[in-house]
């Protein structure tokens, strides 16, 4: 089964978020990127927390990196309301967007408490969902950002390699 069946699937059961665990190396951030590159029934919106950065940590990476705005923009505010619009529109089967969060574990203590406002923000939005990429170790950090998230250890999504692309 792909990551992007394993998502629909955790969707048409009602689950929002999706944890991803796996050590270090095995892979994680090569099977996000490639279905980012990949997704065929959602627009994925990858996210490195490693180099996310603002007072609107997730959003303010969402606006520069694909809007091209900065978080310092006389618009900012606006874009980063319609792009929570755009987010909150009814679903039709599938999820519009897929957010992919890679990185969590390489965040800086400081951005927990913004990450756990903007995911809970993010989360009120019908037409996304939410992949936590994180290793194993950081398994209760993440387990606590993702306010929803179903677990099934061991029948989990397992990181493999992504075919090249």
């Amino acid at each position: 089964m792909t990551l992007e069946q394993s998502l629909n699937r955790a969707w048409m059961s009602g689950r929002r978020h999706v944890l991803l665990l796996a050590e270090n190396g095995s892979g994680k951030t090569s099977l996000l990127k490639n279905y980012a590159c990949l997704a065929q029934n959602s627009i994925p919106l990858y996210v490195d927390l490693a180099s996310a950065h603002g007072d609107d940590y997730i959003m303010s990476f969402l606006l520069r990196v694909y809007c091209g705005t900065t978080h310092s923009s006389e618009n900012a505010s606006e874009q980063r309301t319609a792009l929570l619009r755009l987010f909150d529109r009814e679903p039709a089967g599938t999820p519009a967007y897929t957010l992919l969060l890679d990185g969590i574990d390489e965040s800086t203590a400081e951005s927990h408490k913004d990450l756990h406002r903007e995911l809970k923000e993010l989360s009120a939005c019908r037409d996304i969902q939410i992949v936590i990429a994180a290793p194993s170790y950081a398994f209760s950090f993440a387990l606590e950002l993702s306010c929803e998230c179903e677990l099934r250890r061991g029948n989990s999504f397992q990181a493999q390699s992504a075919p090249a692309v």
